[in-house]
């Protein structure tokens, strides 16, 4: 149940940061990452050509993501058991699906557009950590 719980805390996490993305984005100000200030770096990551997908602002996927973990790990914690289930495996899928997306954003911040967007790290580190946390609970099946 730990795992769980560790899992809807970064997911919550990860949806507070993908909403404050689209509010600063939509806000019509200037991104002013956390770290490098008002320099630039956000902004020129999330008004790059890269922010969107299909013309879907990366933003969107990410509160899409982290919803989905969200009600996942919610009925999972409710479930009466503990034992090892199809929607770890669910959930273990669809956080590998996120993150070999945000490999592919991390690649395109470092080796395309050169610059780093604080909150899109941030978020890449959540979904590496539920990553983490997932395969060890499938590992040992805690």
């Amino acid at each position: 149940m730990i795992f769980y719980l560790i899992c809807l805390v970064l997911s919550v996490f990860g949806f507070y940061v993908s909403v404050r993305i689209y509010k600063e984005k939509h806000s019509g100000k200037p991104m002013v990452c956390p770290i490098d200030g008002p320099e630039g770096s956000c902004e020129t990551v999330l008004t790059s050509k890269y922010s969107k997908i299909a013309g879907i602002g990366v933003e969107y996927l990410g509160a899409v993501f982290y919803g989905t973990l969200i009600v996942i790990f919610i009925k999972r914690m409710l479930e009466a058991y503990s034992h090892f289930s199809r929607l770890d495996l669910f959930a273990f899928g669809v956080v590998c699906c996120g993150l070999l997306f945000t490999i592919y954003l991390f690649i395109i911040q470092k080796f395309v557009i050169k610059k780093w967007c604080t909150w899109c790290l941030f978020s890449a580190g959540t979904t590496v950590s539920i990553f983490i946390v997932l395969l060890i609970k499938l590992l040992f099946h805690w």
